[in-house]
């Protein structure tokens, strides 16, 4: 019997395995972004796609992760082994060197994949000095242990929802020498596109604003490194990939967010306690609804979801074309 199946009211699971992962979600900014846009895409795409769709090994996943890691390794180093200014190219390559080595076994030999990280590292390195010359901020772990702010951990309950929320800040950088718990919040992005959030465009992209307001509340309650928590100063999402668009030499967009602004907190707190609650839903019914829209022909579903939206124009059947069929997801999904 297949893993699930699917109807006009969503995406129903026959896997008791599955359903327990489900029941333990934390709410995170991929959560809810999956869970707004469509439940039964999210689930699907989450616990079912990889047994019939294997992922490629150079992926922007992939990618990402690489540049993340080298960053990592490089500013986890003691500030005494690192330059304070511009960034030591021989440390930062026996970085790039040990990420590559943790990156999947498909690509560590992967000129393609290889280049791409050469080439992001480099823009990176050449980036306005702001995003470069950096001091890292310490916490306090829940084990009592002071780590440095790189892939950080930080959960708690936002508003008045049921779960907690949960997220892994790339970067939590020192405002100033003299005050360290005044931060800000750094994001890598390894997108080739970047493009500020205006609330006023027809598709405005929240998603960014609101994953650095959920870590800005969780870090001004995180009692463990401070009473009070850290007094989270901004959010900045750092794109060394992406085209700037301007007459200048350094390369990359770095994107500054406004964590203090009320609208985006209200809309975030709203968007947690929504998710929270169409999660618990989802798990109480084991329905994981379909929310049809003109982005159907780009889900992996869209041959077999009985609500998908089929515009009939060219794109959307070429890319419906290009999404696997029925007999192709008949191993973990029926209808």
């Amino acid at each position: 019997m297949p893993k699930a199946f699917i109807d006009r009211d969503g995406l129903h699971f026959n896997d008791d395995g599955i359903e327990r992962k489900v029941n333990y979600l934390t709410i995170s900014a991929t959560l809810i972004e999956g869970m707004l846009e469509c439940p039964a895409k999210f689930v699907f795409s989450r616990y079912l796609q990889d047994e019939v769709i294997p992922p490629q090994p150079d992926s922007p996943l992939t990618r990402g992760s690489a540049f993340h890691r080298t960053l990592e390794l490089y500013y986890g180093l003691d500030e005494s082994k690192r330059p304070a200014s511009g960034i030591d190219m021989h440390i930062l390559s026996a970085a790039m060197r040990k990420a590559i080595t943790e990156a999947p076994v498909e690509v560590r030999n992967d000129d393609v994949f290889i280049d791409w990280l050469k080439n992001a590292l480099k823009r990176y390195t050449r980036m306005n000095e702001s995003a470069v010359n950096v001091r890292i901020a310490n916490y306090t772990n829940k084990d009592g242990l002071t780590k440095p702010g790189l892939e950080m951990p930080v959960s708690g309950i936002i508003g008045n929802a049921t779960r907690r929320s949960f997220g892994m800040i790339d970067r939590l950088i020192q405002v100033n020498n003299d005050d360290p718990r005044s931060v800000i919040i750094d994001d890598y992005k390894t997108g080739k596109s970047a493009k500020a959030y205006d609330p006023h465009d027809r598709y405005a992209d929240f998603g960014y604003i609101r994953q650095q307001t959920m870590y800005a509340m969780l870090l001004e309650k995180d009692t463990n490194t401070y009473h009070n928590g850290f007094d989270v100063c901004g959010g900045r999402l750092i794109y060394p990939v992406a085209d700037n668009n301007k007459d200048t030499a350094e390369p990359g967009v770095i994107l500054p967010v406004d964590v203090k602004n009320q609208k985006y907190r209200d809309k975030t707190i709203k968007d947690v306690e929504l998710t929270s609650r169409m999660l618990d839903d989802a798990i109480n019914t084991n329905t994981y609804s379909c929310n049809p829209s003109k982005l159907c022909s780009w889900c992996p579903l869209a041959n077999i979801c009985p609500r998908a939206d089929k515009d009939d124009r060219d794109k959307f059947v070429n890319a419906r074309a290009s999404q696997p069929d029925e007999s192709t997801l008949a191993p973990v999904i029926e209808k």
